[in-house]
């Protein structure tokens, strides 16, 4: 799981997927709040990198599980 955390991490360089904001210096890698599921594991989602994107903690509270919302950096491949 770490290796995955670094992955996301490095690819959306230190960004949130929505907001774009850089939150490289306030993201803890061991912080489980930091990494989404696009599609939620609820509604079937997978632990693939594809299906994971970093976000800041107000995007990640007000995306939840509920939706399947996709940030700005990604098209939206599963729709």
């Amino acid at each position: 799981m770490r290796w995955l955390q670094n992955a996301i991490y490095f690819r959306d360089k230190g960004r949130c997927s929505f907001c774009w904001t850089d939150i490289s210096k306030l993201v803890n890698l061991d912080a489980k709040y930091n990494f989404d599921h696009i599609v939620p594991l609820d509604l079937f989602g997978v632990n693939d990198p594809t299906n994971i994107q970093l976000v800041c903690k107000d995007c990640n509270l007000k995306k939840l599980n509920r939706n399947t919302d996709v940030g700005k950096k990604y098209q939206e491949w599963f729709i």
